[in-house]
């Protein structure tokens, strides 16, 4: 089965042991890491997954959203944080799939639960992508590819890439 998976980008990276020395200088490295291996993840699973990143200082007027590595990354506009953009979209999401929130903060935790979401916290979503063969935690940091080109399985309708998934895990 498959499902929506929104992370709360930061709260990941700075509860994620292995980006600990990145976040000091080599913010951006981490940030686009973080964003291939949760492609992986996403790429190996079949999910649906939004990363949300905090971007309240940018003058933005309205969050923008990109394909990167397979996931679709959005940054918050001006004076909104991941939190509220993750509580906004869970309460305007009409779809049929289960949506699941990764993050380790509670008040985020409580407010998308009431709402009907699941909610897995960074540690558990770690251990869960570690079951997984760790699929990226071989790859050699490179550098950060902040706009990096958009994938064939970026343009596929869901439910063709979701099939393709199948039948690529049945081989």
């Amino acid at each position: 089965m498959t499902w929506i998976v929104l992370v709360d980008g930061y709260n990941v990276l700075k509860n994620w042991p292995q980006f600990t020395r990145q976040l000091d200088g080599q913010f951006n490295l981490a940030r686009n890491r973080l964003i291939r291996m949760i492609g992986d993840f996403a790429d190996y699973q079949g999910h649906r997954v939004i990363v949300v990143f905090d971007a309240p200082r940018r003058n933005m007027h309205r969050a923008t959203s990109r394909k990167q590595e397979g996931v679709e990354v959005v940054y918050t506009k001006k004076q909104q944080t991941a939190d509220d953009y993750i509580v906004q979209w869970v309460k305007e999401y009409q779809g049929e799939e289960h949506v699941e929130i990764v993050t380790s903060d509670q008040a985020l935790r409580h407010a998308v639960q009431k709402l009907g979401a699941s909610v897995r916290t960074t540690f558990e979503f770690s251990d869960t992508y570690a079951r997984t063969g760790g699929i990226a935690a071989s790859v050699q940091p490179r550098e950060a590819v902040p706009d990096s080109e958009p994938q064939l399985r970026d343009g596929l309708d869901p439910k063709v890439r979701r099939q393709l998934d199948q039948l690529k895990r049945n081989l």
